[in-house]
């Protein structure tokens, strides 16, 4: 009597389970472990992606600014070599450093 008692009690609290009956603690951790690895790919790929366009940027930047930036640092430094030897041309005395200087300020 008290075995029956017991087994209907079980077999009501059975009843109500629909969604999944037969989900163990094998399953469970399967599903969980299933889980995490395809939100690993996500996040893997998601990845890949977010490189891959940083390197897109890199080059750019790398083909054109610093080619630029770097006539840009020649042209300065040309630009200061010509404006010392016109003070020099300005500042000298004798004719014949004029001259030089002159010709050096022409060649440029």
């Amino acid at each position: 009597m008290l075995y029956e008692r017991m087994m209907l009690r079980h077999e009501k609290r059975d009843t109500g389970r629909t969604i999944m009956p037969q989900m163990t603690i094998g399953r469970k951790i399967w599903g969980a472990c299933a889980a995490m690895a395809a939100l690993t790919a996500v996040l893997g790929g998601t990845a890949i992606v977010t490189v891959n366009r940083l390197h897109s940027a890199i080059s750019v930047l790398a083909d054109d600014a610093l080619p630029s930036t770097y006539l840009a640092g020649r042209l300065n430094t040309g630009a200061k070599a010509i404006l010392i030897r016109m003070n020099l041309h300005m500042q000298s005395n004798s004719p014949e450093k004029q001259a030089q200087y002159q010709t050096y300020l022409t060649d440029c």
